[in-house]
């Protein structure tokens, strides 16, 4: 594992039109992130500097590990399974029924190892979102909150951060 031990600044990176989710995975020494409104999942691999981009979306808006090496990425209104080495959609793990203007969000996994994800409206304005419970059987749960944004300042609150969905 490569230690870094000030910040450093990295030039060669893909430039993002909203990027945001970053998840450092030290095993591999890789940082992944999406661009929402880019359609894609980036990684930076620290310890030889290889950056990839994944073409996916409509709205990729976060990615998390998973115990097989794969990534769980929620797209707009799913949930897919996508092999990192060439981004083929393994999986559809789960498609939600939300209104037309709203798309996942952010996304956590609980300390059961299941992913919690939340939805928002693209316009921030209604309060039409909602959080879902995926774990390995692509069994899913939809809870009943109504918001217009979740964000994780808030999902701190509901769920502990841990680094990997072993159990998805």
């Amino acid at each position: 594992m490569v230690q870094a031990s000030r910040p450093m600044v990295l030039g060669n990176l893909p430039r993002s039109v909203l990027g945001e989710g970053p998840i450092w995975l030290p095993e591999s020494n890789t940082l992944y992130w999406v661009d929402i409104l880019g359609d894609r999942v980036h990684s930076y691999r620290l310890i030889d500097g290889h950056v990839g981009t994944i073409n996916i979306g409509p709205y990729p808006s976060c990615v998390m590990p998973n115990e097989d090496g794969n990534l769980v990425v929620t797209v707009k209104d799913r949930v897919l399974l996508v092999n990192p080495h060439n981004g083929s959609v393994l999986r559809v793990l789960a498609t939600v029924n939300e209104p037309p203007s709203n798309r996942f969000n952010d996304c956590k996994c609980d300390p059961e190892g299941r992913l919690v994800a939340g939805t928002m409206d693209m316009n921030e304005k209604n309060p039409t979102g909602s959080v879902y419970v995926v774990d390995s059987r692509s069994e899913f749960a939809r809870y009943a909150i109504v918001y217009a944004v979740r964000n994780k300042q808030e999902f701190k609150k509901f769920i502990e951060s841990i680094t990997a969905c072993p159990n998805v």
